[in-house]
């Protein structure tokens, strides 16, 4: 694997290229033009996240009260152009109509705590503060939850963006 912003692809030789849950953490800079060089003419280019996780009222007011506060300030900046769908990504392209996307899954306790614990401001506060607040985040998820096997449906909000190259006549 290599940086997306510096490939040794010949040119022009994808009709489509895609991003996932990572646009808002590129080098746009350099990003851009090596993409223009990958895609063929018409081509296209689609990238797309998703958002923090939706379970029921009770679960996301523990995450509400005990996570988000304390990680807040360690997400980057760069984090919003996700939050606020890519709106604010300036893509050379052609921005496509698309449709919207629901996306869930059904997750046991470990498997939630464990995506929660991958997020990049966890583990910067993780690295500032210590593990305590995750802890007790845990525990506060766990009393909630129930039995560490009931799987429950997460649903996170999704962005998706499509764009197209423009062909050349």
């Amino acid at each position: 694997m290599g940086e997306a912003e510096s490939t040794s692809f010949e040119d022009h030789v994808f009709d489509l290229a895609c991003v996932g849950q990572a646009l808002h953490w590129l080098d746009y800079d350099r990003f851009w033009p090596e993409l223009d060089r990958l895609l063929k003419p018409g081509g296209i280019f689609a990238a797309w996240g998703y958002i923090f996780p939706n379970m029921n009222q009770e679960l996301d007011d523990v995450l509400e009260e005990t996570l988000y506060p304390v990680i807040k300030p360690y997400w980057s900046a760069r984090n919003q152009l996700l939050w606020n769908h890519y709106e604010d990504v300036n893509v050379p392209y052609l921005r496509l109509d698309t449709p919207e996307f629901k996306f869930s899954i059904e997750w046991n306790l470990i498997e939630l705590l464990t995506y929660v614990h991958t997020w990049s401001a966890v583990r910067r506060c993780m690295e500032s503060l210590g593990d305590g607040f995750y802890t007790e985040t845990c525990e506060r998820v766990r009393k909630v939850w129930g039995s560490k096997s009931t799987r429950r449906e997460i649903r996170m909000d999704f962005c998706f963006l499509a764009t197209q190259k423009q062909s050349t006549v």
